[in-house]
């Protein structure tokens, strides 16, 4: 399972909550945001316990672009949180990182966009996207 914009890892504990029945053989979650990352271990370290969960993968990463290629095709479940206000201007990620804006863009949709760009490139066939 990979969280996209995981934050402080909330989303993808909530998930593991509600699907219990579920065998997740590896979380990654990923995090432009090195604060966000740190968030998102100590939480998902406290409830781990709690799930039917192998292994823990934490990566900082612009969206995919800095996903190792070791993924390439290997997620089933990919989890979505990430910004979607509306900018006065639109936003590409890379400008992101370097103004530290928390924005979605011009239309508050466009890291969304860019990230189904790459999604298909580290997903199996059959694969399920929630987007919160």
């Amino acid at each position: 399972m990979l969280d996209v914009g995981c934050g402080a890892g909330i989303f993808s504990i909530e998930f593991m909550m509600k699907n219990k029945h579920l065998k997740i053989n590896h979380l990654v979650l990923c995090d432009i945001d090195e604060n966000a990352l740190a968030n998102s271990f100590q939480n998902i370290v406290y409830y781990k316990e709690m799930f039917n969960l192998d292994k823990i993968t934490i990566i900082k990463s612009n969206l995919l672009k800095d996903l190792p290629f070791k993924f390439k095709n290997y997620f089933d479940v990919v989890l979505a949180n990430m910004p979607q206000t509306p900018s006065k201007q639109r936003i590409r990620s890379k400008l992101l990182i370097e103004i530290g804006d928390k924005h979605g863009g011009l239309l508050g949709i466009e890291l969304y966009c860019e990230l189904f760009e790459d999604l298909t490139k580290f997903t199996k066939t059959e694969f399920k996207t929630y987007i919160l």
